[in-house]
């Protein structure tokens, strides 16, 4: 398994060319991504295990979403038949390591979750749970003052919330664990899921794709962040600029960004393996 070495400006490339292969057919990347974002939504509300349950099915949420966009770009409009006829074509000793290999790396992503949000409280002690608490009591009070058609206290929303040192190192550390989490499962999926590398391998080769194109990976993650300057602006001007956000947010960026993925993933690692003939 070897990864390409990309230049830097290819994140622009990935930027552009996700919205571009969007636009080649926004309503059923559009629609891919919202069936998996309300999956995620349904799936996350199960009491008790609906975290690990997410984390478990992510990796085939990313594997979907990468062979819709696949689909896309060859120029086919998906329908079920390609999503089952790869699995009835392929031997199932060839399959089983597969969804296994996808399920292992469910739970590093949930593990990894799970020691940075350790790690967090170890380092925050309390003041996590203090700061919980006061969150939930100033959003109780603004519920309230809303309710009754109000002004909200003085006491109660003019008080600052000052952040002990140690809070703000414990949020700057969840931060960095999730995106470096997140850059090692954007490309280990499609590794096991279409190339057969066991899960460990692929977080491996994943890691080493990432390092040798960080260059790459900035500039396209500050592409992506460049976009929060004129959405904040819009959510400056209330209701109707809110709605515009949410509108861009769900219906351009999030299934733009998952046609980003599948560029970056075939930029290093080569094309997707062509879906078999349903016939």
């Amino acid at each position: 398994m070897r990864a390409n070495r990309l230049p830097a400006a290819r994140g622009w490339y990935w930027f552009v060319g996700g919205l571009q292969l969007w636009r080649r057919s926004p309503g059923i990347i559009g629609l891919a991504a919202m069936l998996s974002f309300l999956l995620s939504a349904v799936v996350g509300s199960v009491p008790w295990l609906g975290a690990v349950l997410i984390c478990l099915i992510g990796p085939f949420i990313d594997i979907f979403l990468l062979r819709v966009c696949h689909l896309v770009d060859l120029g086919r409009r998906p329908t079920p038949r390609d999503f089952t006829v790869d699995l009835k074509s392929t031997q199932a000793t060839d399959v089983r390591p597969r969804v296994i290999g996808l399920l292992i790396l469910g739970g590093v992503t949930f593990a990894g979750l799970m020691l940075s949000k350790l790690l967090m409280s170890l380092l925050a002690g309390d003041a996590m749970a203090q700061l919980a608490i006061a969150s939930q009591a100033a959003g109780a009070s603004l519920d309230a003052a809303v309710a009754a058609s109000a002004p909200v206290a003085a006491s109660s929303a003019g008080s600052p919330v000052t952040l002990a040192p140690n809070v703000i190192l414990a949020l700057f550390f969840n931060l960095g664990g999730i995106f470096v989490l997140s850059i090692v499962m954007w490309i280990a999926p499609a590794l096991t899921a279409f190339a057969g590398v066991p899960p460990l391998k692929s977080l491996f080769f994943s890691i080493v794709a990432c390092w040798q194109n960080k260059a790459a990976f900035l500039v396209f993650g500050l592409s992506l962040a460049s976009l929060s300057i004129p959405m904040s602006l819009l959510m400056m001007l209330g209701g109707l600029g809110q709605t515009l956000v949410m509108m861009v947010l769900f219906g351009v960026l999030m299934p733009a960004c998952f046609a980003s993925n599948y560029l970056s993933v075939t930029d290093i690692f080569g094309p997707l393996p062509a879906p078999r003939d349903a016939g």
